[in-house]
């Protein structure tokens, strides 16, 4: 049933026969009443049931509407959290891949570090094995050259160890032929002397020969002998010399 344009809410429960619609009987007029939200409200009081059911019905409508629009304000608000939620799970998700590819990178930027550490480590070992080897034969050359260098010193200390013999035993045999001059002037010089005196004294002259061979061979020995020392003291230190 409709009336004013608006569909009427019928109740067989109350005596009005329309729904929030009551009579008052000390009155005699129709309150009509609508509960929201748990909450009882007086639509005010009418002569009529029927007009009384016509407030029901309009305020009933324009609930109606305003819960629609809520409920299409609830839902646009609903559809915008999805939508925020679904932005940041794609988010979320973006910012896990770029962490996946942050954590990737620094991996990879890890393994090159170690990689690189270890060439350059193994370069160093490199350049310190190389080094020292360089090392190595740099005091095998000088102690070559020392070595070297020792040697021709020594030939040179050879050298002039021999010229310094030579010297000396040139000397010591210079030496042995003016003692032998010597030796044989002072004989020819003795022989002299005793054929002059033989010369002078014919009788005595075999006992004096004798006298005088006794006293010339013990000359002779003394310088032969002292010769002889002098010769063997040079050829000693010769000898000294050369084994030095």
């Amino acid at each position: 049933r409709e009336a004013e344009g608006f569909r009427l809410h019928l109740s067989s429960k109350g005596r009005t026969g329309y729904k929030g619609v009551c009579l008052h009987t000390n009155s005699g007029r129709y309150e009509a009443t609508i509960r929201l939200s748990g909450i009882r409200h007086s639509l005010g009081d009418y002569g009529t049931a029927v007009e009384a059911a016509v407030a029901y019905a309009r305020q009933m409508a324009m609930s109606l509407s305003e819960q629609d629009q809520v409920q299409a304000v609830l839902q646009e608000l609903v559809t915008k959290v999805a939508r925020a939620e679904r932005a940041a799970a794609v988010e979320q998700k973006r910012a896990r891949q770029a962490a996946a590819v942050e954590r990737k990178r620094s991996r990879q930027q890890q393994g090159e570090e170690k990689q690189v550490r270890a060439v350059l480590e193994e370069l160093v070992t490199k350049v310190a094995n190389m080094t020292s080897r360089a090392a190595e034969r740099q005091r095998g050359r000088q102690e070559a050259a020392a070595a070297e260098q020792e040697r021709k010193v020594a030939r040179l200390e050879a050298l002039e160890v021999k010229a310094v013999v030579r010297a000396l035993v040139s000397q010591v045999s210079r030496k042995e032929e003016e003692e032998e001059r010597g030796r044989r002037q002072v004989a020819a010089v003795l022989a002299g002397v005793i054929a002059k005196v033989i010369s002078k004294d014919k009788t005595a002259g075999q006992y004096r020969r004798k006298q005088v061979k006794v006293v010339l061979d013990g000359v002779i020995g003394k310088v032969v002998k002292a010769a002889a020392d002098e010769a063997n003291a040079a050829a000693a230190a010769a000898a000294a010399v050369e084994e030095e």
